[in-house]
């Protein structure tokens, strides 16, 4: 844990045995719930986008640096998105089975601490995209599923239905960065299509509409992006198509270290102060102070990262932590 206080990091009570991470949500100032799957016995300990497994979740309490077990979710396949809802509760969409993706739904009660199914997604879906909007309702975006990766879905939490809303501007498929802007509507950058993409989207949540809004500087996909203290934007890390593989370590792709600025109101993306080391898969989070914080990701050395700097754009300069 880092104590905003010193700036320092903590160590906290640990699991009581090793799972493969996935999500981490915040539940309350002081309360963490964490979703995770065991770690399988194949693959180096990695799970395939093709694995069925079980979920479990674990419920940290800060003031008494706890954790407690909460109930397991059997037999839910790999690859859903996860989004906290404005009652707590956590809403799990689609995944992928080794015959293909799923339109599965689950949602999950964190007070009851009780798992049900929600209705199914109108159609199957992995890879995608999800985020809460400021009215409730829960916005899908993207997936694996060839061409048809423009396609976009409104989940009402209320009535547990789904809607099919307006497509992108152009056709993506996966590996997309969102985030939701200040003034609620959500941008859309990059992602992978047949080629690559490099695009800004924003979706309008009011009219349910979609419009063009720039274009990055580089092809990332992947990368992570926070919301900045001035209502701007940076997009930072990510990966790109390798242009020399056989020079390169074999590596098809591979990870950034720049970074982007892009300006809602103005369309003009910049080039932001570059990170320390590459990184993709990696989090990022915002604090209201305008500090960033960066943390693990994969560099160009097929290495998992561990690493952690602070980005402060006051002065935009990135400083190790």
């Amino acid at each position: 844990m880092l104590s905003r206080g010193d700036d320092a990091w903590r160590s906290v009570a640990a699991l009581t045995k090793p799972w493969a991470p996935h999500t981490l949500l915040a539940l309350t100032d002081d309360t963490a719930l964490y979703l995770a799957c065991p770690r399988p016995t194949h693959g180096q300990g990695i799970i395939a986008s093709s694995d069925v497994t079980q979920i479990a979740t674990f419920f940290y309490d800060a003031n008494g640096d706890r954790w407690d077990d909460g109930p397991v979710l059997e037999q839910r396949p790999f690859g859903w998105t996860a989004t906290l809802l404005l009652d707590k509760s956590i809403l799990l969409v689609g995944g992928h089975t080794g015959t293909g993706p799923v339109a599965r739904v689950d949602r999950f009660d964190t007070v009851a601490r009780t798992w049900r199914r929600g209705a199914d997604l109108p159609t199957s879906s992995t890879e995608h995209v999800a985020t809460l909007l400021q009215d409730g309702r829960v916005l899908v975006v993207g997936s694996n599923r060839g061409s048809q990766g423009h396609e976009t879905y409104l989940y009402d939490p209320s009535r547990n239905t789904w809607t099919t809303s307006k497509t992108l501007v152009g056709k993506r498929r996966d590996s997309l960065t969102l985030t939701r802007l200040s003034d609620g509507r959500i941008a859309v950058f990059g992602g992978w299509l047949d080629s690559r993409n490099s695009t800004i989207d924003v979706f309008d949540p009011g009219n349910e509409q979609w419009a063009r809004e720039g274009a990055l500087l580089e092809v990332r996909m992947g990368a992570q992006a926070a919301l900045l203290a001035d209502h701007r934007v940076l997009v930072c890390g990510g990966l790109y198509p390798n242009p020399d593989v056989d020079r390169v370590g074999g590596l098809t792709l591979l990870s950034r270290a720049s970074t982007e600025i892009w300006d809602p109101h103005t369309g003009i993306t910049v080039q932001g102060p570059s990170l320390r080391q590459p990184r993709s898969g990696h989090f990022v989070l915002s604090w209201p102070s305008g500090h960033l914080l960066v943390v693990g990701g994969r560099d160009n050395t097929f290495g998992s990262g561990i690493t952690a700097e602070v980005l402060e754009m006051a002065s935009d300069v990135a400083a190790d932590s």
